[in-house]
């Protein structure tokens, strides 16, 4: 009966693990972890309503948080290392 809330859950499991590794990751990867947090209590606070499990409530912010992320550590610098 609660299989609804696993996205939201899911996303604010990665937010909260992302903010526990800030330590060894760039600051601005901080607004990937709020992202997250905040996008799974959306998904918490829309599938509410009817109870049901939709893949868009995971895909959607999964593609948005991860685009962020990638776009966050391409820019940030020291990163670059020649092999």
């Amino acid at each position: 009966e609660a299989l609804w809330l696993l996205p939201g859950l899911w996303q604010i499991l990665v937010g909260l693990g992302l903010f526990a590794s800030l330590r060894a990751l760039p600051r601005p990867v901080a607004w990937g972890a709020a992202w997250y947090v905040v996008a799974g209590l959306g998904a918490i606070a829309v599938a509410a309503d009817g109870h049901a499990l939709s893949p868009w409530t995971m895909g959607l912010p999964f593609a948005g948080g991860q685009a962020l992320l990638a776009i966050i550590l391409h820019l940030a610098p020291g990163g670059d290392v020649d092999a």
